[in-house]
């Protein structure tokens, strides 16, 4: 079922995800995330959840990619 939700919160969201700098951030906003997710009732196989997962999990590259060519 989809849900019609403002494009404003939705940007926020990718928002909070696209700030993140450091790993501790990053698990703020995982969690962040989570309990929009539940909140809203959106289910994971939603192409909602599914494109926010994918951008947690790009930000996690880039940080790993960073941090090793800080080393």
């Amino acid at each position: 079922m989809t849900r019609i939700i403002k494009k404003e919160i939705i940007n926020k969201v990718f928002k909070v995800i696209r700030s993140c700098e450091t790993p501790d951030q990053l698990r703020s906003a995982k969690k962040y995330v989570n309990l929009f997710l539940m909140s809203r009732r959106i289910p994971k196989n939603e192409p909602l959840a599914k494109r926010l997962v994918q951008q947690l999990n790009l930000m996690k590259v880039k940080m790993r990619i960073k941090n090793g060519m800080d080393n």
